[in-house]
Order: structure tokens, then sequence, then C-alpha cells
């Protein structure tokens, strides 16, 4: 137990979740005085055999992440603690005389954020070592109070001490404090998901874990604009093959690109140098998919989507390519899209591209992926993306294309064109390519 003269702290057992098995292994002695309550179990065992195996469960429970600790103001619950690393410990308790920050405004940390729980709020930070789940409705009017109060000024018969422990895990700071230089280049979303990836979580499941079993993938439902017209590409020239070795030195992103349209049978061979399925294979669980880029698991839920301008042999519009049968399919109305999509790659990219012949995009059916992997789908989606955009640039190269890549993800115009929507199509990034500049 941590104390202080206003506050106190004690353990429990939290929410069991992949733990049960670990808690039916325990003595049901010491099973028993834990479902008590930590501190006031431990209080009541005398004998010192039990004692030294209670503390060794400790341990145990706590390496595995099954105590929270719960911060008490009197008979008044404030939050949970809710560790998220194994050597977690609570911050010092600060002393009713007061404390160095004593005195400082206090605002919430720009990477905090919160969301709501079964029994209160949840706060979190990516680079706290536990979550705080806020039960106390005067305590978590404090938090959100556009003009939280400072540390020894916190209203109410608590606050101060539960506040002084949030300072200490940097979920709330100083007003007006200064940010370090690498901490100020980062962007909440981006270090939210960096924490996400790491993850930030030791007990947090990740990987391929088989959360929905281990039979096949369900069909998920395809929605989208039905396409009008279908286009059989040409077989690719297998005599356009430069040295490997000379391609990937010679890989540049070009943005500049000349007027003349790209021929039917080179549009081809990109594609089909870049990201047809070269082969299915069954497995016991599942097919698995093969295409000249990597991609984790076998899974292969990226699609391509061709905004064409200057394409010899298509209508200019918007285009599906079929990676199982390399064919393309044009979409209805997409011609509308086509002039808003390059003038979205002007603007986000500060270059004119005005001649380019197209664009790509690249966008992930992310279900596909997640249904096995957990808390990694959308990194491993990222990672396949920047493989396949890699491998369409050394097919450009090799064509004596123009090529480069833009990071945009062309949200509106992908979803406007196609009618498929982030929760099932997430359009991720675009490749430019075009005949370069004389």
């Amino acid at each position: 137990m941590n104390n202080s003269t206003s506050c106190r702290v004690t353990w429990r057992l939290g929410t069991l979740g992949n733990g049960g098995e670990l808690i039916n292994t325990m003595p049901a002695q010491i099973r028993a005085l834990f479902h008590t309550g930590i501190d006031e179990g431990m209080d009541e065992i005398d004998d010192q055999v039990v004692r030294a195996h209670c503390v060794g469960w400790l341990k145990v429970l706590k390496e595995n992440g099954l105590l929270v600790a719960d911060v008490w103001d009197g008979p008044t619950k404030i939050m949970t603690l809710l560790p998220t690393v194994a050597d977690f410990d609570v911050p010092p308790l600060p002393s009713e005389e007061g404390s160095a920050e004593t005195g400082h405004a206090l605002v919430l940390s720009r990477f905090a954020y919160a969301r709501p729980a079964n029994d209160g709020v949840l706060f979190c930070h990516p680079d706290a070592p536990c979550d705080v789940l806020v039960v106390d409705r005067d305590f978590l009017w404090q938090l959100l109070s556009p003009h939280m109060p400072q540390e020894d000024e916190a209203p109410g018969a608590h606050g101060r001490p539960a506040m002084g422990i949030l300072l200490r895990l940097g979920i709330v700071l100083p007003a007006g404090a200064a940010e370090d230089t690498a901490s100020a280049t980062w962007e909440f979303h981006d270090r939210i998901h960096q924490a996400a990836w790491r993850p930030a979580n030791e007990f947090s499941r990740n990987g391929r874990t088989h959360r929905f079993g281990r039979g096949a993938q369900p069909n998920f439902h395809r929605t989208g604009h039905a396409p009008v017209e279908h286009v059989e590409l040409p077989a690719p020239d297998q005599a356009k093959s430069r040295d490997f070795s000379d391609v990937l030195a010679s890989r540049r992103s070009i943005r500049e690109h000349s007027e003349k349209f790209v021929s039917l049978p080179t549009l081809s061979h990109l594609l089909h140098s870049a990201c047809r399925t070269q082969t299915h294979e069954s497995r016991s669980e599942r097919e698995m998919v093969f295409r000249p880029y990597p991609s984790g698991g076998a899974v292969h839920e990226l699609n391509f989507t061709l905004f064409a301008r200057r394409c010899e042999g298509l209508k200019q519009g918007v285009y599906h390519y079929d990676c199982a049968t390399h064919s393309v399919a044009r979409l209805p109305g997409g011609e509308v899209m086509v002039g808003p999509a390059f003038k979205t790659a002007a603007e986000t990219s500060n270059e004119a591209i005005v001649n380019a012949a197209g664009l790509i995009i690249v966008s992930s059916e992310m279900p596909k992926l997640a249904w096995y992997y957990e808390g990694i789908a959308e990194k491993v989606t990222l990672i396949n993306a920047g493989c396949a955009l890699q491998t369409l640039h050394l097919a450009a190269t090799n064509l004596d294309l123009a090529g480069w890549i833009i990071g945009h993800s062309f949200a509106r115009e992908f979803e406007a064109a196609t009618g498929r929507f982030s929760i099932e199509a997430i359009p991720i990034a675009a490749f430019a390519f075009g005949h370069p500049a004389d």
C-alpha cells in the first residue's frame, strides 16, 4: 500500500482477460485472499510461509498485467491505474505539504487522449506506463475543464494528490512547459499510431493471434460501383527487360513527363510486372496468394485503381485492375474524377504533373488482413503498400517510364470514383507515371 495523508493506493486483481488459466493455478487459499483485496488479504496473513507464497504470486500477477491499482481519497475511489508494462509501480504520492510542482497551472498533454469506458473515462498517453480509468465525476470535471485548476488549488476534498500522480505519469503537464525538439516534430495521430505499433502496452495482443478462429476467412461483402466496361490487357512483351542491377541503380523519382500517350502494351507490362496474381496455394486453413511483391501472411489485401488520362486504348476514366485476370474494368462516372485527382496530386506535392499519363492508387481491404493480424494490421498493410509501390517504381524504370510515389491518399477522389469507403477499402498512396519529358 502507498499512502499519503489524504490519498492511498490499493492493489487488486483486475479484469482477468487471458490470465484466467494462470489464476486457476493459484492455491485456493491464496486466490481467496487476493479476491478479497490484496492489501487487506496480506494484512490477515500470519503464516510466514503462506505470506512468502503470496509475495511470489504477487510478482507473477504483476508481471502478467493482472493487477490494477485503485487511488482513493478517504472512502472515495478517484481512479484506477491499469499497468501497460510489467515493471510498473505507482509514482510517489505528493505529500500534504505540497511538492515541487505546487503552484503550476496544469494542462493535459497534447498526446493524451480519453475514451469512454464501462465505469468512467479512460485516459491514455503513449509514454505513460499505465492507462488511467477516472471514475470520480468531480475529478473528471477537473481534467476536462478548459481551465484546469492548479495542483494546489483543486476544488473539493480531493484532487491534488491524484493530479500529482497524473503529472508524474506525463498525462498532465505544467502549462507552458517547454517541449523537447524531437517531441515537437510529432503530430498527435502519428505518435498514437507509433505507440500502438511498438506496442507500448506489453500486455496487448499483437500479431497472428487467430482471434476469430483458425477457419477460412469469410467473404467480406464488397460494395462499390459496378463496372461498365471490361478491357483485356495484351500479354506483356518480355523482351523489354533490362538487367536488374541496372534497374536498381537507375531508379529515380521523375516528376516531369511528356505529352506522349503510354501504349496499352506498356501499361499492361507495368501492371503485369508489379501487381498481378502469380499463383494461389491452398493451405489447411486458407488460400495463399502470391504476387511479385511480398505481403504479410500472403493475404494480399491491396488493390490497384488506375486514374487513366493519357493511356492508348483506354477512355479517360477510372479503372479497377483485376490482379487475378490481368484486366481492367472501367467504373461509371470516373472520368469526372480524373482531373480532380491530378489537381490534388499537384497541390499536395507542390509539383505540376499536368502531363502524367496516369495515377495508380494503392488501396487496402484491411478487414482481410485484420482477420488474421491483431493490433498490427494497419502497420502491416502500410509495409505491404511500400513494397508494392517500390515494385511499381522498379517496373516503370525497366520500361523507361518516368514515375514517382505520392504519399497523399486521394481519399475523396477514390471514394467518389469507386463507391468504396474507408471501413472496407483504405486508399494509401499513389504512383504517377508517364513518358519522361524530352
